[in-house]
């Protein structure tokens, strides 16, 4: 058991508002908090720095399903990095959304990442620097 709380950090999950009573320790790797954007990313506006996720199942143009805020997760175990990702629909269905996620938050988690390449058969993953 001591082995399993060496694990975790002396701080609280920041989605609880410090309430002791709903708050639980966070594992010491960069977690990814994940948005659905209830916009197509073209309206997204402009990245800044961060990866973009295609599905290339999807037609060109329309193939952009996620995008990763930021670099600050490749130096620091405590970093929380926004994601955003489009809705599910016939294509790119929920499970293949729901796949894709967990891959890049093993991706984050280790922080291990070349810059360009497929993440899985289908997703593949450009970084904007």
């Amino acid at each position: 058991m001591k082995g399993d709380l060496a694990k975790y950090k002396n701080e609280w999950h920041p989605l609880d508002n410090g309430d002791p009573i709903k708050s639980h320790p966070i594992e010491n790797n960069p977690k990814v908090l994940w948005h659905e954007s209830s916009a197509y990313p073209d309206d997204w506006g402009s990245f800044g720095h961060g990866i973009h996720f295609h599905d290339s199942h999807q037609r060109r143009g329309k193939d952009l399903v996620a995008f990763i805020e930021g670099f600050e997760w490749l130096h620091s175990r405590s970093a929380v990095v926004q994601g955003y990702h489009v809705k599910p629909d016939s294509i790119t269905t929920d499970g293949v959304l729901s796949a894709m996620k967990r891959r890049i938050e093993q991706i984050v988690s280790s922080q291990e990442f070349k810059g360009v390449g497929k993440i899985s058969r289908r997703i593949s993953a450009i970084a904007n620097a």
